[in-house]
């Protein structure tokens, strides 16, 4: 459960059509896109390199990041 103010470590980790993401270290999502191929993201599968978008849905959301890190994995 969210706590607000406080601060947490969010990893995602995306391979293909494969994401999963862990906060605080305890996964919460793993999900294969299995839709059709599609140049925009919000309509199908993109596997293309793009832009990196943060979103908060809640017009109310107020959010403040203190940093990223972006690692490129080698290939299995």
């Amino acid at each position: 459960m969210a706590d607000d103010l406080k601060p947490f470590y969010m990893t995602i980790h995306a391979d293909g059509p494969h994401v999963a993401t862990w906060v605080d270290g305890i996964q919460v999502c793993d999900w294969i896109d299995t839709r059709d191929p599609d140049l925009n993201p919000r309509r199908g599968l993109r596997l293309t390199p793009g832009t990196i978008i943060i979103q908060g849905h809640d017009p109310t959301t107020d959010l403040l990041f203190r940093g990223f890190n972006i690692a490129k994995l080698p290939p299995r």
